[in-house]
Parts: structure tokens; sequence; C-alpha cells
């Protein structure tokens, strides 16, 4: 498959995850816009195509049931989901992406406070088809004294510092067509999620905490077990 996005726009956003109990899908996520220069525009787009083209990245499961996609513990595989296969958490899905839509104003950039950033999203857009590029944040606190060395200079790291590389976690097709002679070949990605870091996507749609409540709620019949609070 060819992908040209060299006429996509590209957007930038932070996303701020509150991991605190009994949250809503409304009160975990939040979204704050960035800028992105036309130089990194241009490397992501590039990075976009390199995923979803190469041949050499196989998905080996076409979700029927999203279960399979939770008890399968291998590392290795890619996974293709369909976007309303993610059940319950799809809440979260959907918010999130209600609130990127919202987040227009230049105004309100993100800022220097980054304790709570999780993730940032790149939104590739033509016309009314979508692509969104997760990937989870690293960070490094100054609080623990670490140092950068720079033009043979070792120097201080003296604010908090958040970054993330150019690999994918997964990605998200919204009204997303190919070339092909059928409207099952055309739609073929269309509503999908190509995901490459199982872990990351569990983490930000809270599919462990999913689990976790599963398991509690199927135990809780057995009036002679006692559930401990799992964390």
């Amino acid at each position: 498959m060819e992908l040209k996005l060299e006429e996509w726009s590209v957007e930038g956003f932070l996303v701020k995850r509150d991991p605190s109990k009994n949250k809503s899908a409304e009160e975990y996520l939040a979204v704050e816009k960035i800028n992105i220069s036309e130089k990194i525009k241009k490397r992501f787009r590039d990075v976009l195509s390199d995923y979803i083209c190469d041949e050499n990245y196989v998905f080996d499961l076409d979700l029927k049931d999203f279960k399979e996609f939770m008890s399968d513990d291998s590392k290795d595989k890619n996974y293709k989901v369909s976007k309303t296969e993610l059940g319950k958490q799809n809440n979260y899905f959907n918010q999130l992406l209600g609130l990127i839509n919202e987040e227009n104003s230049e105004n309100n950039l993100a800022t220097g406070n980054f304790s709570k950033y999780h993730s940032i999203i790149l939104k590739f857009s033509k016309g009314n088809q979508e692509l969104f590029y997760f990937r989870k944040l690293s960070r490094v606190k100054v609080g623990k004294r670490k140092f950068h060395i720079y033009e043979g200079h070792i120097e201080e790291i003296e604010k908090d510092l958040i970054f993330f590389d150019e690999f994918i976690d997964f990605i998200y097709f919204k009204n997303f067509t190919v070339e092909g002679n059928t409207d099952k070949e055309r739609n073929i990605l269309n509503e999908k999620i190509l995901i490459f870091n199982r872990d990351n996507f569990k983490t930000l749609f809270r599919l462990y905490e999913y689990c976790i409540q599963k398991a509690k709620e199927f135990f809780e019949k057995f009036d002679f077990i006692e559930i401990a609070d799992i964390e």
C-alpha cells in the first residue's frame, strides 16, 4: 500500500491522564495543543508512511472479539483492532477524540507544567480523512540531579523535561480509505486501530483497570472469598 501524506495537515496535542480512582471519562483525560515546526511535521509524515506501508509489519490479529486481545500475552505481535471492539473503554477513546476536536485555540497551548502529561498525539488530516499517531511520553525530573552533555560541556538539567521518540504505540484511522475496487478493500483500515505497543495502549485507555474490575466482579459472586483491594 502506498500512502502520500505531503498534503496532509499535522497538529500536535499533549494528553493529561489522571489515574485517580473512580474517574469518569470526562475527568480522566484532558488535552492541550502544542506547536510543531514544519521540519518535524515532514519527519513524522515520513515516519507514519513507513509504519503503515512497511511490509514487515504483520498484524496477527484482526479481532472479532476484544477478549482475544486482552487474553493474549504475546510481546511480539502487532494487532489490528476495530474501535467498536473496545466496548466500555470506547468511552475514553471517544472522549479523547472529542477533546482534540474542541482544542483549536492557539491561545491555549501546553505549558511547562509537565506533571500529568502522559502521551502525545499527532493528528494528520486531509478533508474528512484523519489519522491519529499516539506515543507515550518519557520524562526527566530535576529533583534527582540529572545532567546533560552539549558541545563538550556538562550542564545540570534545571527544568523538568518530557520527550518522546519516533516509534509509534498505535495509530487510529477515521474516515480513511485506500485504493481498491470494492468498499471492503477501500475501507480495510477505516475505524481500525493498529497497535504496536500493547502495554502503552492498555495504560492510556485503562484496560488494566478494566480487567481488575472484571476479576473482582467475578470473585464477588463467591461469598466465602474475601476480596482484597487490588492496585
